[in-house]
């Protein structure tokens, strides 16, 4: 699972409040210790740190990669954090909700860029076009002046120019894309959600009620 946890450290060093995987963790533990509207609440979030609680320390005990994992790292990562989703089950409670979406689209993304999409996967370049993608699409006053509002509107471009700008064949870029604008999405909430916490303000956590959905990323 460190794996996992590893490439979407990577994947979210976008213009965000994180700078690294542990921060995202980081703040991802914080949510965890939001107070629970209601014992079934509490009672569902017990469930889903049980669930992942291996996942976690295999994390913690780890010092984190600064190159992306091998297909074979990311496969067998991909098995454990199913089996905690499938641990998880159902939720009704929206800090589980919203836990839960940004594992399950982490998933999809992972799967379409070390699947279909492996052929455009070479770190050089997504490090370079990833740069270059953020000089291109944020403007210079929206940098100076963080905003999280402004800053995520540019999630989504970034992440459709990174895929175009990758060297390979058409359908591989296809399926590249579609794990691109995933973890595209995943920034933009856990920017959201990073600046929810820090700001105190519970709003954003307990107003989230979205499932995950591939069609929304089938369909780029």
């Amino acid at each position: 699972p460190i794996v996992f946890f590893s490439l979407l450290g990577l994947t979210l060093a976008a213009p965000t409040e994180m700078e690294s995987a542990s921060d995202y963790m980081g703040t991802i533990k914080e949510l965890f210790e939001y107070s629970d509207a209601t014992p079934a609440c509490k009672k569902e979030t017990d469930r889903m740190k049980e669930c992942f609680k291996t996942i976690v320390e295999e994390f913690n005990q780890t010092s984190e990669t600064t190159t992306l994992p091998s297909k074979a790292e990311v496969f067998k990562s991909l098995v454990e954090v199913r089996e905690a989703l499938r641990c998880t089950g159902e939720v009704t409670c929206s800090k589980s909700k919203l836990s839960k979406y940004l594992v399950e689209t982490a998933v999809y993304a992972v799967e379409h860029m070390y699947g279909g999409g492996f052929e455009c996967l070479n770190e050089h370049n997504l490090q370079m076009s990833m740069v270059g993608c953020m000089l291109m699409t944020i403007p210079r006053e929206d940098l100076m002046n963080f905003s999280v509002d402004k800053i995520s509107e540019h999630i989504k471009p970034i992440g459709r120019c990174v895929a175009k700008a990758q060297k390979c064949g058409k359908e591989a870029q296809l399926e590249f894309l579609k794990g691109t604008m995933a973890f595209a999405e995943i920034t933009e909430v856990s920017l959201k959600l990073a600046h929810a916490v820090r700001s105190q303000d519970k709003s954003f956590v307990e107003t989230f009620d979205k499932k995950f959905n591939s069609w929304e990323f089938d369909n780029v």
